[in-house]
């Protein structure tokens, strides 16, 4: 996946500048079906129904805790697989009382 602009929080997925002109690539394990992307983070969906995570974390939106993560990682999906994916300014885009579901 090639990406390019603001990286200031890691959000470009390779490790570039804080603000890159050119385009660079996030190395990603399989072939991506999906892309989305939030302010300061990006998600990435597989052909294997995992779902990739890299950029701000700062208000769980990698699906773990907290942190800048400059490369995609793995959100744990609790064995189940994504159909689907988007991105939210921050966090997870539901009600913080509800438990998370996966499809």
């Amino acid at each position: 996946m090639l990406s390019w602009g603001s990286n200031s929080r890691g959000q470009l997925g390779w490790g570039g500048p804080e603000i890159a002109h050119e385009a660079g690539q996030a190395e990603l394990p399989n072939l991506c079906t999906q892309i989305a992307a939030g302010s300061e983070h990006s998600l990435a969906l597989d052909v294997d129904g995992a779902v990739w995570a890299w950029g701000d974390n700062s208000h769980g939106e990698l699906g773990s805790e907290g942190g800048v993560c400059g490369k995609p990682i793995r959100v744990p999906l609790g064995g189940g697989q994504a159909l689907s994916i988007a991105a939210v300014r921050h966090g997870r885009g539901s009600n913080p009382k509800e438990p998370m579901r996966w499809v």
